[in-house]
């Protein structure tokens, strides 16, 4: 049972209507539905991603994160997702303690990412919006939907003491919080001041998804590797 499925279900419903909105921005089910597929491509085939593993997400509050997390849902990788502010002493600190194959990262970031990524060995991904959509629109996007146990982690909670959150786990909390909070296909919401946390993130993002409702982003983020400011 893979989490990605509530995407694929929100696609099939309503192709059309919206699952992100980011000031004149729009992205339907559809799109988010295919971007997902060409990342875990592309996590796949360029970074040799397998199921069960780590990837850290290092993107501020952007749609690429919402992508970034549904692609490694759909190749069956665990979203770690940290701080878009995170400094690089705790980003290597934090890449140790949760065992990441691959770091995501923002591309005003690159110098920190490259530099951690390199101390410690591990693949990085840069996203910079326009690079990274020539990138998918080169990438087919029929990757298939890998299969995973309802018991294997989907994200992490915390980095230490790890506490995953199963497939299964994700599904509920995500289903709960669209009941509670009365989401519908049509009903937008605003997207959290720090999508990046699990826990928003479940209750805006993967609940929305799950409901087939609308997230939209309040502002553009501007990040350095030191600091998340608002334009």
């Amino acid at each position: 049972m893979n989490f990605a499925q509530a995407l694929r279900r929100a696609s099939r419903r309503d192709p059309s209507g919206p699952a992100l909105l980011d000031g004149d921005r729009r992205v339907d089910f559809l799109a988010l539905d295919m971007t997902a597929q060409r990342i875990a491509t592309i996590l796949a085939r360029q970074h040799g991603l397998a199921p069960g593993d780590r990837v850290a997400v290092l993107l501020p509050d952007t749609p690429e994160l919402a992508f970034a997390a549904y692609g490694i849902l759909w190749a069956g990788g665990v979203i770690c997702a940290l701080g878009p502010d995170t400094d690089p002493g705790a980003l290597a600190d934090a890449l140790t303690s949760t065992g990441a194959k691959l770091l995501i990262g923002w591309h005003a970031q690159a110098e920190a990412v490259e530099q951690v990524g390199r101390a410690l060995d591990i693949d990085w991904l840069l996203v910079e919006p326009r690079e990274f959509s020539r990138l998918l629109a080169a990438t087919p996007p029929h990757a298939p939907l890998a299969d995973v146990a309802a018991d294997a982690p989907a994200m992490l909670l915390e980095p230490a003491p790890l506490l995953e959150l199963a497939h299964a786990e994700l599904a509920l909390r995500a289903s709960d919080a669209a009941h509670e909070m009365g989401l519908a296909p049509g009903v937008v919401i605003p997207a959290p001041a720090s999508l990046s946390h699990p826990l928003n993130q479940i209750r805006t993002l993967h609940a929305a998804v799950t409901a087939g409702a609308a997230l939209r982003f309040a502002a553009t983020p501007v990040v350095t590797a030191r600091y998340l400011s608002w334009r």
